[in-house]
């Protein structure tokens, strides 16, 4: 999917997990923008190791952080070129965030493609092991738990941190 986006936080796209897209740094025609900003809304359910990936980048420099809904930043400005990827890894809690890659796009171009990606891994500090077993992970259709004491219920969860299934 190839997207470019507005330099405006609340108007952003969604992004999916474990999805490639294809965005673009464009010369700003609007006074004022000394950077092309583009910024991609992302939701996180429960904390999660968030992982971004931003390669094939094809302008001099290019810059990326992630931001909470209020604008403010959330660990460090990362940066990449035509030589070296920018990867992202970021331990964030349940709620709404901004990917916002940001360039200056030169005088030789108007357009600078760049590729990325966002995956998680979830996780949580307060798990208790009921010594149970889950099998087989990953599976497409069914799921079998076995567990030593008696589950009186469950809820499964997606990679996008979707409920899929209780009982």
């Amino acid at each position: 999917q190839a997207l470019d986006e507005p330099n405006e936080r609340w108007i952003g796209y969604g992004l999916e997990y474990n999805k490639t897209y294809k965005g673009y740094i464009y010369n700003q025609p609007v006074p004022g923008y000394s950077f092309d900003y583009d910024d991609y809304k992302f939701f996180v359910n429960g904390s999660s190791q968030v992982s971004i990936l931003i390669n094939n980048i094809t302008s001099s420099i290019l810059y990326a952080k992630i931001l909470d809904t209020n604008g403010n930043q959330i660990g460090n400005t990362f940066s990449g070129n035509s030589s070296s990827a920018i990867n992202i890894s970021q331990q964030l809690n349940t709620g709404n965030y901004i990917l916002e890659i940001f360039a200056t796009p030169g005088l030789t171009s108007t357009i600078y493609p760049y590729n990325f990606r966002l995956t998680t891994n979830l996780s949580t500090n307060d798990f208790e092991s009921n010594n149970f077993i889950v099998y087989p992970n990953p599976t497409s259709s069914k799921i079998f738990i076995t567990s030593k004491e008696y589950v009186s219920s469950y809820e499964i969860y997606n990679a996008l941190g979707q409920k899929v299934k209780e009982g």
